[in-house]
């Protein structure tokens, strides 16, 4: 019997890991799967970990890029 999926939140983000069969765990962070299935929870989780503070490091960069773009249009 499979086990029923547990998820964690970090800041905005939910990872939600799903044990797959006895030796593989699958990664959602928010709505995308992460394609590589891990074999172990803690492998599981530290890729969904990974995959927050990429996520966070990239809508940063966006964000300093936008707020920098408009404040050179200021006059």
């Amino acid at each position: 019997m499979a086990l029923p999926p547990h998820s964690f939140g970090t800041r905005v983000r939910t990872v939600r890991l799903e044990r797959v069969d006895a030796r593989r765990w699958r990664v959602t962070v928010g709505e995308h799967a992460l394609s590589p299935t891990f074999a172990s929870e803690s492998e599981a989780r530290d890729a969904g970990a990974a995959e927050v503070v990429r996520l966070d490091a990239v809508a940063l960069a966006l964000l300093r890029r936008i707020r920098s773009s408009s404040s050179r249009k200021r006059p």
